[in-house]
């Protein structure tokens, strides 16, 4: 009885939670669907409107450029996440497999310029970018996200959460080019 009295208080807790999240949501929705006659500012807030129109929706994409913001946006963020996995990969893996002088040291030194805020390196990035002839160009949003501390640091660790004995398997099991070439396979037994 005790333990369904408190699931009953632990769900009520949770839908109270749920339409303090979704009710503001849902009103944006509403407002956005109300038609331009309508007052958005009535009081008290209508939370369903009168007359649905997409009205605005037109608007907004007839009066901005919308789908160039859109195509943008995915053109950035797909280089950049592709060329920080490119680049952070090749410096991740010596960091996690390979035993150098000073590995230590390099891992704190990148794990350190995580601490340090975006603001203080903005400007001297936009003059960079400035320099490189890259101002207003998408080129100057990918480059700075290329190669990152946070995405070397995290693949690193991923790299160390991969056993050696399966990357010894892999390059012992695997043929190599020229017995791809001649149709040689090593066999599994």
């Amino acid at each position: 009885m005790r333990h369904a009295v408190r699931s009953a208080v632990q769900l009520m807790l949770l839908i109270a939670l749920a339409l303090l999240v979704l009710v503001p949501l849902l009103w944006l929705v509403s407002t956005s669907l109300m038609g331009p006659a309508e007052d958005i500012f009535s009081s008290p807030p209508a939370l369903l409107p009168a007359q649905p129109s997409l009205e605005a929706y037109r608007r907004l994409f007839q009066d901005n450029p919308l789908s160039t913001y859109l195509i943008n946006s995915t053109v950035v963020s797909v280089l950049a996440v592709g060329a920080n996995l490119l680049f952070c990969s090749l410096a991740a893996y010596p960091l996690a497999r390979m035993r150098f002088a000073g590995r230590g040291l390099v891992l704190g030194l990148v794990v350190a310029t995580i601490l340090i805020p975006f603001q203080v390196v903005m400007i001297p990035l936009y003059l960079l970018m400035v320099q490189l002839g890259l101002r207003n160009t998408l080129l100057a949003l990918i480059i700075p996200q290329a190669a990152t501390a946070f995405g070397l640091y995290l693949l690193r660790q991923s790299f160390l959460g991969v056993p050696k004995e399966l990357e010894d398997c892999l390059l012992y099991t695997s043929p190599s080019p020229r017995d791809v070439e001649e149709n040689r396979m090593p066999s599994s037994a």
